[in-house]
């Protein structure tokens, strides 16, 4: 044979319903109607007669007709439509032919051109026209000998037209499979008529999401390619496409396919914000972004969009802000827009904005370090009071920027409208605790203790680290052994955390001792020996702690402390002599 198929952005899914339907119910099932084919006479060419194409076409239609499925228009019928139609043969060409098929019932038109050689008949522009969906299937252009030309050349083209609907039997159990989701037996016969059809856009489509649905998301993004490849226009392959780019991180193919999917549906705002949606779970939220972005350029008046644009916009700056200890211009940039969104929407639904918006923008604020979040937040509030996130999220502001009295007042609102909410009680402690205001700040932690919100150890251990920092390491000792006595007297704390707070509080004791002690005097020695004597006491209660900490040496500090122990009770004895 020496011609070709050559099928472009063959849509196989449509091309099934017109040539091989039933095998869309069963590949088995006995064909119960044939579909009608018009094969018009060939038209010829320049200074060339009508005979051979009339031979041609009168000889296909024979070898057609020898086809369960299918069936020629006859000559006559033909003949017939055209003098209805008021159609000259001389004006007869494919297009005039599609539309004298849809008159007659045809489902597939077949139409060919060709020219007389000197001993020869070349035929060119050959192909089969679905009616319904204009999708075509060509025979490469091909030349035959002047003898039984128009039996070879009918042969030629029916060969190729007979391994298609082969092909097509593939081609429909592999949409069969594909629509009830049998996903590995779609595969199988998808890859079948592929074989003899690689430019099969339906079968290549239902492969590729075959293989998605088997799980090899590479190969499913590959094969949506090579659909794309024959049909640049397909949506549901525009739509794949993207999803699976962002998948694997290749965000501008990504956004370069769903912009292009909606460039087809430019003003479909609910399109848009599904394909949004789909690129922001695929982790591209600047990509999902920018197309409501481009939704709201074409209808400012749509709240949907711009609730849509603050929310990716939002998250987009949450994953711009990854690894960075402060806000780069870019994550200003989309922080602002998010702020931007959300007002908007604030502004045009008032009560209908839900609270998590309105929590969005004012974090939003405070990573900008703007005290625009106090206004906001009182805002929020205003709009639903009863929203204890919302007071929760005014009282971070208002403490943020330096104005403690009004925070913990936010707070006790946050409580009033919701007793059980997370951890207000120890907010408000360890803010008061960073403030100094220490007597107050206890309080709140043992409220957080007893309103279940954190264990003691936890609310003690925020007393201890106050205590270490400012005490322990700026060597003041006396505010160490007060805060940390009280640690122990006002929290009810765990074996592990008392041998910690008894090891630490022991060793401010002793470094207070020895201050004490340097003028080795006997008024000296009165004072710190007890002081010593304790200390060796707390460091036994804290041996448990000391030992999972390696640069704790405490047999050398319980032997120096016993040796102070001995020094001022020597120095006591001796009466305060020299």
């Amino acid at each position: 044979m020496f011609f070709r198929l050559a099928i472009p952005r063959l849509g196989v899914a449509l091309l099934v319903t017109f040539l091989y339907l039933p095998a869309l119910a069963s590949a088995q099932q006995e064909v119960q109607g044939r579909f009608r084919v018009m094969i018009p006479d060939l038209f010829p060419g320049e200074d060339t007669g009508r005979g051979f194409g009339e031979d041609v076409a009168e000889e296909l239609r024979d070898l057609i007709n020898q086809l369960p499925t299918h069936e020629p228009v006859e000559r006559n019928d033909i003949r017939d439509a055209m003098r209805q139609f008021d159609i000259d043969r001389d004006d007869l060409n494919c297009i005039r032919s599609r539309q004298l098929a849809t008159q007659i019932n045809a489902e597939l038109v077949m139409c060919a051109n060709y020219t007389e050689g000197q001993d020869d008949w070349t035929l060119t522009n050959i192909s089969f026209v679905s009616v319904a969906s204009g999708e075509t299937f060509t025979v490469d252009d091909f030349t035959v000998p002047d003898d039984d030309g128009d039996e070879l050349a009918a042969e030629h083209i029916f060969d190729v037209f007979d391994e298609y609907v082969e092909q097509l039997r593939f081609a429909a159990i592999c949409q069969e499979y594909f629509g009830s989701q049998q996903w590995a037996n779609a595969l199988e016969n998808c890859n079948r008529a592929i074989e003899g059809n690689p430019g099969s856009e339906g079968s290549r489509y239902a492969r590729a999401r075959s293989v998605m649905e088997l799980g090899d998301r590479q190969e499913g993004l590959d094969e949506m390619l090579r659909v794309l490849d024959l049909n640049p226009f397909n949506e549901n392959a525009l739509q794949f496409a993207g999803m699976l780019s962002a998948e694997f991180g290749m965000k501008e193919e990504s956004l370069r396919h769903y912009t292009a999917y909606l460039e087809l549906n430019p003003g479909s705002a609910a399109v848009r914000m599904r394909v949004a949606y789909d690129l922001a779970t695929a982790g591209n939220a600047e990509g999902a972004m920018i197309l409501i972005e481009e939704g709201v350029a074409m209808d400012d008046t749509n709240d949907d969009l711009w609730e849509q644009l603050g929310g990716f916009a939002f998250t987009a700056a949450g994953q711009a802000m990854e690894g960075q200890s402060e806000p780069t211009p870019e994550v200003e940039r989309l922080y602002r827009r998010a702020i931007e969104a959300y007002t908007r929407v604030l502004d045009t639904r008032g009560a209908e904005t839900t609270p998590a918006q309105l929590i969005n923008v004012i974090r939003a604020y405070m990573q900008l370090g703007d005290p625009t979040a106090i206004d906001f937040a009182q805002r929020a509030v205003e709009v639903h009071p009863e929203e204890a996130a919302l007071w929760s999220q005014l009282a971070d502001a208002l403490q943020r920027n330096d104005r403690l009295e009004e925070a913990i007042a936010a707070i006790e609102s946050a409580k009033r409208v919701d007793p059980d909410y997370a951890n207000l009680s120890a907010r408000q402690g360890s803010w008061l605790l960073e403030a100094d205001e220490v007597d107050a700040a206890i309080g709140f932690l043992k409220e957080a203790v007893e309103r279940g919100e954190q264990p003691a150890d936890i609310m003690a251990g925020l007393v201890f680290g106050k205590a270490y920092n400012d005490g322990v390491q700026n060597t003041n000792w006396t505010y160490a052994i007060s805060l940390l006595e009280r640690t122990k007297n006002e929290f009810e704390v765990s074996e592990t955390m008392s041998s910690q707070l008894n090891f630490w509080h022991g060793w401010s004791l002793y470094n207070h001792g020895l201050a004490l002690q340097a003028p080795s005097t006997i008024d000296s020695a009165r004072q710190s020996l007890p002081i010593f004597q304790q200390a060796l006491q707390l460091f036994e209660l804290g041996r448990a702690y000391a030992a999972t900490v390696e640069s704790i040496d405490l047999a050398e500090i319980l032997g120096a402390a016993q040796t102070y122990v001995e020094i001022q009770d020597a120095i006591i004895r001796r009466g305060g002599g020299e």
